[in-house]
């Protein structure tokens, strides 16, 4: 099946959009073939929040996303993710339209990812972070690659890092960084004080060190659910709210009120050095109701995969979005919609944090197909060791690894002391993608302990990536 496109642009000399317009445009789906072509890049850079001009989402789905209710699928994620990431900057190359989200980056600077794992069943999947990893990770930084222990992937407790959201804490080891705020020696940075307005009244809040001292530039990887008390949705502003501390005492009694969520959120702009450069919706596995749902080790199973992602540079537009999006799914099922109330005020004076105006917001919308995305898409770096899945493991792992052109490899699993456990692949490759399946067994055909082991690929006699694999048998 070929990929399949659906444009819908809110620009210029149109017709006015109505509300009813637009809903029957967003219940077509991706039903149609392409009717346009992407705007040039310096069109997109007007996507800014609070910048004037058009907002633009855009919607990415493969119906391979997900299997069953339990299983995210990695390489149709990575085909989401990368696809989203090139049409909402322009850039036909991934590794350049990675680069471009991210001004002044050098392999110095420090990337961190806000996921979600509120609920446990319902996370930021990591499927969907390892692919924003790999485009991290293919950035030409003047002939530097951004060591993957500069990319911190953050939410606020240690606890939810666990075998049901799939992830596991990493502070301080190689690779990627995994830790939430309340890890030891983390905490929130008391040295700086947010005032949030609650309808007449001003609470004060710390933000996560996280937040404020570990990173240069942040991706807001949110979740899709709905949220059945005061906030009503789930997406990427309500993301922030666990960012600094005070905020659940404070919620509960400002119950129905619109300012808070804004409110942090233009601190995070304001005072806070406006790191957020990117906006994310996994929309893999969702809640059309539900939600929020119950943290780790309860249980909200997912009722809707809708096996897609959202991505842009405005958090209201991409909230309003979503919100459009969850109440199409909610109608299916005969529930009323949802109107969160933060979300239109962020719009608003004195947060002006984007759009929600439908009229300014340019949604682009594309079905990729079983046939994939080209290996030149991925960028010019020659060798790309990508991420592992599924990790942690439970036995088994896929090791995946990019040559842009033939060449001698060597790919390894390796101890946390450094000893060779595995030798999984020696010799010359074809350029392209290249799979391999790691069985939790060493070089004597022995299953090895559970731990931390490192997936470890070389070539021309230089380790060319590094990747952290948890065995859990």
């Amino acid at each position: 099946m070929h990929d399949r496109e659906r444009i819908k642009t809110y620009l210029g000399p149109l017709p006015p959009l109505t509300r009813r317009r637009f809903l029957r445009g967003l219940a077509a789906g991706s039903a149609g073939f392409a009717i346009g072509s992407a705007l040039p890049a310096a069109r997109t850079a007007r996507a800014a929040a609070g910048g004037r001009g058009t907002s633009r989402i855009v919607r990415v789905s493969h119906p391979e996303a997900t299997s069953g209710w339990t299983i995210v699928n990695q390489e149709p994620v990575d085909q989401m993710v990368h696809r989203a990431i090139r049409t909402l900057t322009g850039i036909p190359d991934t590794a350049a339209a990675w680069k471009s989200i991210f001004p002044g980056i050098d392999a110095t600077k420090r990337v961190g990812i806000k996921i979600n794992l509120a609920c446990g069943d319902v996370p930021t999947h990591p499927e969907v972070v390892n692919a924003i990893v790999d485009g991290l990770l293919m950035m030409d930084l003047d002939g530097e690659q951004l060591p993957p222990e500069q990319i911190i992937v953050w939410d606020a407790d240690n606890p939810f890092f666990c075998a049901q959201t799939g992830y596991s804490v990493n502070y301080g080891g190689p690779g990627v960084q995994y830790y939430g705020t309340n890890h030891p020696s983390v905490g929130y940075d008391t040295g700086v004080v947010c005032y949030v307005d609650h309808g007449g009244d001003q609470t004060s809040h710390h933000p996560s060190r996280i937040l404020s001292q570990h990173f240069d530039y942040m991706i807001n990887a949110a979740v899709m659910k709905d949220h059945d008390n005061w906030a009503k949705v789930t997406f990427c502003l309500k993301n922030n709210y666990g960012s600094f501390d005070g905020i659940y005492d404070v919620a509960m009694h400002y119950a129905g009120l619109s300012t808070g969520i804004p409110g942090l959120n233009m601190a995070m702009r304001d005072e806070l050095g406006n790191k957020t450069k990117l906006f994310l919706i996994d929309a893999t596995f969702c809640l059309y109701d539900g939600g929020p749902g119950y943290t780790p080790p309860g249980h909200t199973p997912p009722n809707w995969a809708y096996n897609s992602v959202l991505v842009g540079f405005d958090p209201v537009a991409i909230d309003r979005i979503g919100t459009e999006k969850l109440n199409l799914e909610r109608a299916n099922h005969g529930l009323p919609s949802l109107d969160p109330a933060y979300v239109a005020a962020a719009a608003g004076s004195p947060y002006d944090l984007g759009t929600d105006d439908l009229e300014q917001i340019e949604l682009l919308e594309i079905e990729l197909g079983a046939a994939g995305v080209a290996a030149d898409e991925r960028g010019p770096r020659a060798i790309a060791l990508l991420a592992p899945y599924p990790n942690p493991s439970p036995g088994w792992t896929t090791l995946r690894f990019h040559l842009a052109q033939p060449a001698a490899v060597e790919l390894l699993v390796c101890d946390v002391t450094g000893a060779v456990v595995r030798r999984i692949a020696s010799g010359p490759r074809a350029g392209g993608m290249h799979r391999v399946r790691w069985d939790g067994r060493d070089d004597r055909g022995r299953r090895v302990a559970n731990g931390t082991y490192f997936c470890r690929l070389g070539s021309a006699g230089q380790v060319r990536g590094e990747r952290r694999i948890v065995l859990a048998w």
